[in-house]
């Protein structure tokens, strides 16, 4: 997880492809292929589109508080030693390195760098605190991948930030529509890269084998992207991983111990295929 798509000029090393854009190209199989991505009817007021009609939602006649991303929590940056299991019980070590990129801003926790090694393979990430929790979305060297957090909200909406290769600052994206699985069609109702430049368009939601697989379809341009399901403060944070081209995967980190250890849950495509494991970083 050029970039993102023409709405990421945030990624200005990377050409100026939007983050949502860069996500849609690297979900593979999620619904709705067939139609036109675009087309998320618009609802009134207290009514989203549920894949085929405009549905009331519940308690709609009452306004609940937004729930915002929690800017607390421990500093993750330093060394750490990490051990992990994949899915079919192979165990694995290596070391991880995360630095800081940003400081807590108005929009979210920190960002941050994450550079791992397992063996002699390296990968390179990107991470947003939100809380105890520590979303990463991470790549195997190339330079278009990002990491989007994306927090639902008591009207069911998904309130998301996002960042990619070469952004100092976050972006931010609002998405409508869906199920209350947080998968189907969504629609971008806002949109905004890094840089301030605003960006619409929609997102198609799968889920597989407990893995959320994301593409967004933002103007001629489509991004992929693969996500896991946790909680922040008891409310459903999906943290994603994006790339367009080449392996990606994304991890959800629990915070324990002020910081002294991260216990995550992992999921990646590699050569197309998808993988899945857990994993500890310990603090040295």
């Amino acid at each position: 997880m050029s970039r993102l798509g023409a709405a990421s000029s945030a990624l200005a090393v990377l050409a100026s492809v939007t983050i949502p854009a860069i996500l849609a190209a690297l979900v593979v199989g999620c619904p709705g292929e067939a139609e036109d991505p675009t087309s998320v009817p618009s609802c009134p007021a207290g009514m989203r589109w549920d894949g085929i009609q405009c549905s009331k939602l519940a308690g709609a006649n009452k306004k609940s508080a937004a729930v915002p991303h929690l800017l607390e929590g421990a500093d993750v940056s330093g060394t750490f030693a990490m051990a992990g299991v994949r899915a079919d019980g192979t165990q694995y070590a290596g070391a991880a390195s995360i630095t800081t990129i940003s400081a807590t801003s108005a929009m979210a926790g920190p960002m941050y760098r994450v550079v791992a090694s397992v063996g002699k393979n390296s990968f390179e990430g990107l991470a947003l605190r939100d809380g105890d929790v520590l979303s990463v979305g991470w790549s195997d060297g190339g330079a278009d991948f990002g990491v989007v957090s994306y927090l639902r909200q008591p009207d069911q909406s998904l309130d998301g930030v996002w960042f990619g290769a070469g952004a100092k600052t976050l972006g931010k994206e609002l998405l409508v529509g869906g199920t209350p699985n947080m998968t189907g069609m969504w629609k971008i109702t806002e949109g905004q890269d890094p840089s301030g430049a605003a960006y619409g368009g929609s997102v198609d939601v799968g889920l597989s084998e407990g893995v959320h697989r994301l593409r967004w379809h933002i103007g001629s341009q489509n991004l992929r992207g693969v996500g896991i399901l946790g909680q922040s403060n008891g409310h459903p944070l999906l943290s994603v991983g994006f790339n367009q081209t080449g392996d990606f995967g994304v991890t959800q980190y629990r915070i324990l111990s002020s910081g002294a250890k991260l216990e995550g849950k992992w999921a990646q495509f590699a050569e197309g295929t998808l993988e899945q494991g857990s994993e500890t970083l310990t603090r040295q």
